[in-house]
């Protein structure tokens, strides 16, 4: 009697694995194909404050209604960096062709004054409008040598832009100084809101120094009062020389 053999054929695994293969690379394929023949229906933005949306729609000709393949989207990206508010600017697209552009705008660090016009002063020295319905409660930088439309440069305002960013990082310091100046000899220096103290920051090392500002604050001149103080020189490591009124 022959005995029929029964063969239990395996199914090979790289069957499987092409399989796999073929179809998300038909699924990559088909969202570059969405992407690229979606077409445009509306222009959105979020991140801003500062810069209205009407500004921004301005600045660039509008992509509505053409094919996303077709857009220059880099060009577009550099227009709208154009006003002065907004340092970056990013964009995404949705399935149904709505374009959302990311805003990343300056932040005012301080407010300085040019004889009639008055400015923000934002990180990188970029000078900024100042927008009536839009006022930011920032110190006011004086003694400044006169600025033009633009940006500030150069080693002192380096070091001042270093201050500004540390003291905009702490809160204390933040809530309690008010006018800021700079001199070659004494670095930066401020006023305190209570009382007018001058604080003497020096060159350097801005953010221990901003602490031992807090740190006398809270354990000698609101104790004493702060009217008892004139000139409070945090520029030493290892003490703070003060004067009295």
């Amino acid at each position: 009697m022959n005995r029929k053999k029964s063969h239990n054929r395996r199914k090979s695994p790289y069957g499987w694995i092409a399989a796999v293969c073929i179809l998300g690379g038909a699924a990559v394929f088909g969202g570059l194909y969405l992407e690229k023949s979606t077409i445009i229906q509306e222009v959105g933005f979020s991140g801003n404050y500062y810069t209205e949306p009407e500004e921004l729609l301005a600045s660039f000709e509008s992509p509505v209604g053409m094919i996303a393949d077709s857009i220059a989207f880099q060009q577009i990206l550099e227009e709208i960096k154009t006003p002065p508010y907004v340092k970056d600017v990013s964009v995404t697209m949705n399935r149904r062709g709505i374009l959302d552009f990311r805003i990343t705008e300056h932040q005012p660090l301080a407010m300085i004054t040019n004889n009639v016009k008055r400015y923000y002063l934002a990180e990188g020295g970029y000078l900024l409008p100042i927008l009536p319905n839009k006022i930011v409660d920032v110190p006011i930088l004086y003694a400044w040598e006169p600025v033009n439309d633009g940006r500030l440069s150069g080693e002192a305002w380096n070091i001042m832009e270093e201050f500004l960013v540390a003291a905009k990082k702490n809160r204390f310091a933040w809530l309690t100084l008010s006018e800021i100046s700079w001199n070659q000899l004494e670095g930066v220096t401020a006023l305190s809101t209570e009382n007018g103290i001058k604080l003497i920051f020096g060159k350097e090392g801005f953010a221990g120094k901003l602490d031992k500002w807090e740190l006398f604050y809270s354990q000698v001149a609101a104790r004493k009062g702060t009217d008892q103080f004139h000139t409070v020189d945090l520029r030493f490591e290892d003490q703070i020389v003060t004067r009295n009124s």
